[in-house]
C-alpha cells in the first residue's frame, strides 16, 4: 500500500511531466514560424503559404509620407515553393520587385533584406506564390532622405 507522502510525490511528478509536455508541444508548434519583428521595424505582413495559391494578392499596405529609404526585412524560413514573387506596387502602378525566384528553397534561417528610395505615396505589397509549406513575415522601416 502506498503512503500519503508517496502519493503526493507521484502527483507532483505527474503534474511536472504534464507541464513539461505542454511546454514542449507549444514550442514545437512554433517551429517554422517567422521570427519576431526586428528592433526598429514594424510588421508589414505575415503570410502562411499553405493558405495559397496567391496570384498577385495584396498581403500588406505601406504608406510613405515623404521620400525615404525604405527597408524591408524578409523572414522566409523553411520555404520550398515552385515560384515566389514579392513586389511593392505604387499607387501610380509602378512596380518594385522585392524578390522573384523559381524553385525557391530556404533553410530555417531563410530571409533577406531589400531597400529602395521610395517617393511619397501608398504602396501595396503583392505576392504571387504557389500553395506550399512555409510562413513568410515582412517587416519594414523607413529613413527620410532629407
Amino acid at each position: 500500500m502506498m503512503s500519503q507522502n508517496n502519493r503526493n510525490v507521484s502527483v507532483v511528478i505527474a503534474v511536472v511531466l504534464m507541464l513539461f509536455v505542454a511546454v514542449l508541444v507549444a514550442t514545437r508548434q512554433g517551429e517554422g514560424r517567422a521570427t519576431a519583428v526586428p528592433a526598429g521595424y514594424q510588421l508589414l505582413a505575415e503570410v502562411d503559404l499553405s493558405d495559397g495559391p496567391f496570384a498577385d494578392a495584396v498581403v500588406g499596405e505601406l504608406l510613405v509620407g515623404e521620400t525615404a529609404v525604405t527597408h524591408l526585412r524578409l523572414s522566409l524560413p523553411n520555404l520550398d515553393t515552385p515560384r515566389f514573387t514579392l513586389r511593392l506596387q505604387a499607387e501610380n502602378g509602378e512596380p518594385y520587385t522585392v524578390l522573384h525566384a523559381e524553385n525557391y528553397r530556404t533553410n530555417q534561417d531563410g530571409g533577406g533584406d531589400w531597400e529602395e528610395t521610395l517617393p511619397p505615396g501608398a504602396y501595396q505589397l503583392r505576392l504571387t506564390a504557389a500553395q506550399s509549406a512555409g510562413h513568410v513575415t515582412i517587416s519594414h522601416r523607413a529613413q527620410p532622405t532629407n
